[in-house]
């Protein structure tokens, strides 16, 4: 009887110890915990794990293209603009199909410039040209601008191309960032030459911050979204606040009173507060005005009256071809400016 339990006891030890060699253990340590230990080298000594820097995942700086990026893809859109539209189109075509089609033009306005002509000396010459524009970032200071010119039949292109090169000014906004790409370029059709001529800065293309307002239609935005928030706001509060939302470095504020306004014809009344805000000392079409009226006011008829009286030549020098009018309730908002494609 001893012996067939001692038979027993030997067979079921024997069970159990195939069964655990058959099951490796888990391991309870982690990986890092593995790398503290040392490892045995070839010479039999043991050499010190190496500790791994952690490895920052920082967002790459956003990459903008170089003025002489700009000026190649602008002169780009020049020939497919002119192969699009056909031989016949004018200056004034060719500028509001480059800022339709060009992304970092976007935003500048389109000028004639018969009169006025910013970025080149004032002795020169309109001889030999029968049309040209400009469009030119206006809510800013930035030395950026594009020239087209048509070009009469019989007038010597090249002689008009040397007069734009030395009569242009680099620094034609008087800040310490003149252009430092100039570029010009002419096409020849069966309706005369066309000309382009280009003047870039190292900032055409930036990236804003996205809390300015890159056109005329967003300061509407802008100025809902601020009477909103603020329904009883004067109209120089609400002035000031829309200046601080512009492109523009100095912008100029001020209350006025029932009587001549700047960029009106005869006198606005009808009233109870009003704000003006405009650039200070700059080549530039746009004025803007915050209107309160009374409760009781007709609005609608209001915005028609300031649409009816608008001055679009205020300016003397250019004449501005945009007017937009909006309001929140009895506050009133009316812009005047350069061509934009406004919607």
């Amino acid at each position: 009887m001893k012996k067939l339990l001692a038979f027993i006891l030997i067979f079921v030890f024997t069970v159990l110890a195939v069964s655990s060699c058959g099951n490796s253990p888990e391991s309870t340590q982690t990986p890092s915990e593995s790398a503290e230990h040392s490892t045995p080298a070839a010479d039999g000594t043991s050499s010190a794990p190496t500790e791994s820097e952690p490895t920052e995942q920082n967002d790459p700086e956003p990459t903008h293209p170089t003025a002489k990026e700009v000026a190649d893809e602008t002169i780009g859109s020049f020939e497919d603009t002119i192969a699009s539209l056909g031989s016949g189109a004018s200056a004034r075509e060719i500028a509001l199909a480059i800022k339709a089609n060009l992304k970092y033009v976007s935003d500048f306005d389109v000028n004639e410039a018969m009169y006025y002509r910013p970025g080149l000396d004032f002795s020169f010459s309109l001889d030999g040209i029968s049309s040209v524009y400009y469009l030119m970032d206006n809510f800013s200071v930035n030395n950026n601008i594009i020239y087209l010119f048509d070009i009469e039949e019989g007038a010597v292109t090249d002689d008009i191309i040397k007069r734009i090169d030395e009569s242009a000014e680099l620094d034609f906004m008087y800040n310490d960032k003149p252009a430092t790409v100039k570029v010009i370029s002419k096409i020849s059709t069966k309706d005369g030459d066309k000309v382009i001529f280009i003047m870039f800065d190292e900032t055409v293309g930036m990236v804003d911050d996205g809390l300015v307002a890159k056109k005329p239609r967003e300061v509407v935005d802008v100025f809902k979204e601020y009477m909103k928030n603020n329904p009883n706001a004067s109209a120089l509060d609400i002035a000031s606040y829309i200046m601080n939302h512009q492109r523009v470095s100095q912008l100029y504020t001020s209350e006025r009173e029932e009587g001549r306004l700047t960029g009106f014809f005869g006198e606005i009344t009808g009233f109870a507060q009003c704000a003006t805000f405009s650039p200070i000392m700059m080549p530039n079409t746009f004025i803007g005005y915050v209107f309160i009226l009374d409760e009781t006011a007709d609005v609608g008829a209001f915005e028609e009256k300031l649409k009816d009286q608008a001055d679009l030549a205020w300016n003397v020098c250019m004449s501005a071809n945009t007017i937009i009018t909006d309001n929140y309730g009895n506050v009133v908002l009316f812009m005047m400016c350069s061509e934009y494609n406004v919607e």
